[in-house]
């Protein structure tokens, strides 16, 4: 990888370009895949770039890697690139935008379709788009928006969106020989238990986790018997598992000439989102998707890389350049998000790694930063130290904290803050339940952000189940017998036995199979009966919805339905992920490709709409989030970084993942630490964090249990001021 630019000697901030002409101008209807630089007109932009974001969005030569670190603009970027091609060089239509994330790519949808402001679209990835039919050319669903040019508008979407999407399009076209089935996460156990029977829970999932990592090595080869015996029988239920989508799309593309013609033919630029995370069987569809002449625009931070426990390999990024024969490499490196004092600290903890290829961030805004180190006694005392700071910020919440004399001080002039401008990071998820104690006293509102997707939410596999017969799709038998005996009343375990045995020559259910259980009067009783007709009767309610109403409508109807209160008392905690479900519907409306991406997702929005708490989350749940005032507890040696008995993580990444924490604070950070823990199960002694004695003492302002603050050399001269009109750069 190039080294980046050095910076002017006077120190001077880069210009102001405005490339609005150039996004205005016509567009050819075809890829140039060679073309000149292009002029730009620097006057008229109404989103500012700077000069180094400009560079990045005007580069008309062969691949591109732009190394963005936390805030930068890297969406912003992005996206003014993808626009800019858009006018000069090609048609939406021809690009592929790939994202990790259903939040990220709707965010890059968004902002995309503001920009081209609706004159082309975007088309999100949706896995029941269809081909043309005469050549095999995917093209977009008929109603969906096209460009006017014969083409569709944008696709963007996550790696198993798309995936999923594309393999869905060319099966209308020519035979794929696999079911394009999605499984649950309750399929997956139940095949699990099926094959490895003499296993416990604990094992299975190490089974279940060696078999994706496998998956996602990319290696080809002879395939390992678990590998082997596992998928064999995801293939005779007629189920395709979370990794074998990217998998079966990749050997698709490999094995059919005309599907990868047809998709060569349609995407003649490809868009990557968050390199540095992208694993050994995404890079080699990424290098079969630009085989046919391509242009591949990749856009990420190596210091942000902290995915490698699923299997991520930053060594492609640093290897950009020899995959990609003829590629550039562009930095961004003003930050638009933290005070100049906290970027020190966070670059300070990166270059004491020896391994950062990544430019050191400028900060581009002035902001008042602090960064407070605190030790307390213990874990509980960690907390109530947490609280009792939030309670100053915001001027007080509870009886309690007035009672006891704690909001004498009272918060800091002109710093009060709302309780969404907060957030509190941890390594584990075990650490949440002494915050969790200590904000139910203070009565201050929080949201605890798990790392459990929403499809492993409480009825959620269920509503899924209820929603993919009614759409009249097949389900495997298992998540058929799931969702029988959590909405029927009256339904035993004996009766479930019974009516497994009746579909034990099946592997896919359908609603005529459920219907078909009314035909055998010896096999329910009247109550059971009773609940399977209105089961039925809920089903076709759904099938009849399909065609007028949204996805969100649908879930409204579902929750006044005959069967929900059985799944409410099956799941107390149903009504909360019916609610959830519902907010996801209002992101995609239509419910079939809402249904396909809930089951592609292993993400958890960890931002949700309820602003106005404090969010409380791991270190992995907050990338990509930023918040005023940032907490993270226990900064100790034995959490950051992580090391517990034999299971040592990577040193490397468990550095990365602290930069990512530092890095989501804008005004305030706290690192907390306390003198003794529970954790594993015992009571230990802990010791700060390495990570902490590479921040220079200058930095760092200590909070006394005396409640005096200490800084030991001093307060650091104040940045240079920058121009306010820089905040729209934030991306």
């Amino acid at each position: 990888m190039t080294e980046p630019a050095e910076t002017g000697p006077d120190g001077a901030e880069p210009a102001q370009v405005d490339p609005s002409a150039a996004l205005h101008e016509t567009s050819p209807s075809v890829a140039v895949l060679e073309a000149p630089e292009a002029p730009v007109d620097a006057t008229s932009m109404s989103s500012p770039l700077n000069e180094d974001q400009l560079k990045a969005v005007v580069h008309r030569k062969r691949h591109l890697l732009i190394v963005a670190g936390p805030g930068t603009g890297k969406t912003h970027t992005l996206t003014h690139r993808m626009a800019y091609l858009a006018r000069h060089e090609t048609t939406p239509g021809r690009m592929l935008a790939v994202t990790f994330t259903n939040k990220a790519a709707g965010e890059l949808e968004a902002r995309l379709g503001a920009l081209l402001d609706g004159q082309n679209g975007v088309l999100n990835a949706r896995p029941g788009e269809q081909h043309d039919g005469q050549g095999g050319e995917l093209k977009a669903r008929p109603g969906e928006q096209h460009d006017g040019q014969g083409g569709t508008a944008a696709m963007v979407g996550t790696f198993h969106g798309i995936c999923l999407a594309l393999m869905r399009q060319w099966s209308r076209h020519a035979s794929i020989p696999f079911s394009l089935s999605v499984a649950t996460p309750d399929d997956q156990d139940r095949l699990a238990r099926a094959q490895w029977p003499l296993e416990n829970a604990v094992q299975r999932r190490r089974r279940l986790e060696e078999v994706a990592r496998w998956k996602a090595s990319g290696r080809s080869g002879e395939i390992p018997e678990t590998v082997s015996a596992y998928t064999r029988l995801l293939r005779r239920q007629g189920l395709l598992d979370f990794d074998d989508v990217i998998l079966e799309t990749t050997k698709l593309l490999r094995s059919d000439e005309r599907f990868r013609q047809s998709v060569h033919e349609r995407f003649h630029h490809v868009f990557v989102d968050e390199y540095q995370d992208i694993n050994p069987a995404q890079h080699d569809l990424l290098k079969i998707l630009v085989e046919g002449g391509a242009r591949i625009t990749a856009i990420g931070d190596p210091n942000q890389a902290i995915y490698g426990f699923r299997g991520a390999d930053t060594r492609y990024f640093h290897s950009f350049e020899d995959d990609f024969p003829g590629a550039e490499v562009r930095y961004l490196s003003e930050n638009y998000r933290s005070a100049a004092t906290l970027l020190d600290a966070s670059s300070q903890v990166m270059r004491a790694s020896g391994v950062s290829k990544a430019p050191p961030l400028v900060a581009a805004l002035y902001v008042q930063g602090r960064l407070v180190i605190r030790e307390t006694r213990s874990d509980r005392a960690e907390a109530e130290y947490v609280v009792h700071q939030i309670e100053r910020m915001v001027g007080g919440t509870s009886h309690f904290s007035q009672d006891s004399g704690r909001m004498e001080d009272g918060a800091d002039p002109g710093e009060e803050r709302s309780f969404g401008d907060i957030a509190v990071l941890y390594r584990v998820n075990s650490q949440n339940t002494a915050l969790v104690e200590a904000f139910e006293r203070s009565g201050i509102p929080y949201h605890v952000a798990g790392d459990t997707s929403l499809i492993n939410r409480p009825g959620v596999q269920e509503i899924v189940t209820l929603l993919q017969l009614g759409d009249g799709r097949t389900v495997t038998t298992g998540s058929a017998l799931r969702c029988l005996s959590s909405t029927i009343d009256g339904l035993g375990d004996r009766t479930v036995e019974l009516i497994e045995e009746t579909w034990k020559k099946r592997t896919q259910i359908t609603i005529d199979h459920v219907a078909e259980l009314m035909d055998q009067p010896r096999l329910l009783m009247k109550r059971s009966r009773n609940g399977v007709e209105a089961l039925l009767s809920d089903l076709n309610t759904i099938n009849s919805d399909l065609e007028k109403l949204t996805a969100a409508h649908i879930l409204e109807n579902l929750a006044r339905s005959s069967i929900w209160d059985k799944l409410k008392w099956r799941y107390p905690r149903a009504d909360d992920s019916l609610r959830e479900l519902a907010r996801y519907a209002r992101i995609e409306t239509e419910l079939p490709v809402m249904l396909d991406k809930l089951l592609l997702s292993q993400e958890y929005d960890a931002f949700g709409e309820a602003s106005e708490h404090v969010h409380l989350m791991t270190l992995h749940a907050a990338k990509g989030l930023e918040f005023p005032v940032v907490f993270v507890v226990g900064c100790e040696d034995g959490l950051v970084p992580l090391q517990h008995g034999v299971e040592v993580s990577d040193v490397d990444e468990e550095r990365r993942l602290f930069y990512v924490a530092m890095t989501r604070a804008k005004e305030r950070l706290y690192l907390v630490r306390s003198g003794k823990r529970m954790l594993f199960g015992e009571v230990r002694a802990t010791r700060p964090s390495p990570f902490l004695t590479d921040i220079e003492e200058q930095l760092k302002q200590y909070d006394r249990p005396d409640g005096r603050r200490k800084s030991d050399r001093g307060r650091r001269k104040k940045a240079k001021s920058k121009p306010t009109n820089q905040l729209s750069l934030f991306g």
